[in-house]
C-alpha cells in the first residue's frame, strides 16, 4: 500500500504520514508519494530530503515555521491572546475612548476572563 508524507511546503518538514490518496491538504502542505520502504516517524520531526525519501532533521525554525511542536504552537497562541487582551485593555482604559465602545471592549474582554 503507498504511504504519503504531508510536509509543510516552504520547510519540507513532515506533518503527517498517511496511506489514504485522498487526504485533504491546506494551502500550505504538500503531499508527498513516498516510494520504497515506509517513512518511521519515530525520533522527529523529521524534513524530507528533495529525494522525497531521506529524512533530515529540520533546524528549531524549520519546526516553528511548520508548526509541528505542539507546546511551541500552544506558547505562540497564549502570545497572541495576551497581545490581544493587553490591546482591549489599553483601549478600556484610554480615557478618549467613548463609553459605548470601552462598554463593548470590556464586554469582548470579560469573554476570555469572566
Amino acid at each position: 500500500m503507498p504511504q504519503w508524507a504531508i510536509v509543510h511546503a516552504t520547510t519540507r518538514v513532515i506533518r503527517r504520514v498517511t496511506t489514504d490518496p485522498d487526504h485533504s491538504i491546506t494551502a500550505d502542505e504538500a503531499r508527498v508519494e513516498i516510494v520504497g520502504s515506509p517513512l518511521d516517524l519515530a525520533g522527529g520531526p523529521w524534513r524530507l530530503a528533495a529525494d522525497n525519501q531521506t529524512k533530515l532533521a529540520p533546524t528549531q525554525q524549520e519546526i516553528d515555521d511548520a508548526d509541528v511542536d505542539e507546546a511551541r504552537v500552544a506558547l505562540k497562541l497564549q502570545q497572541r491572546i495576551t497581545a490581544y487582551l493587553n490591546a482591549l485593555d489599553h483601549l478600556i482604559n484610554d480615557a478618549l475612548t467613548p463609553p459605548k465602545l470601552k462598554a463593548l471592549f470590556q464586554a469582548m474582554r470579560n469573554l476570555r476572563n469572566p
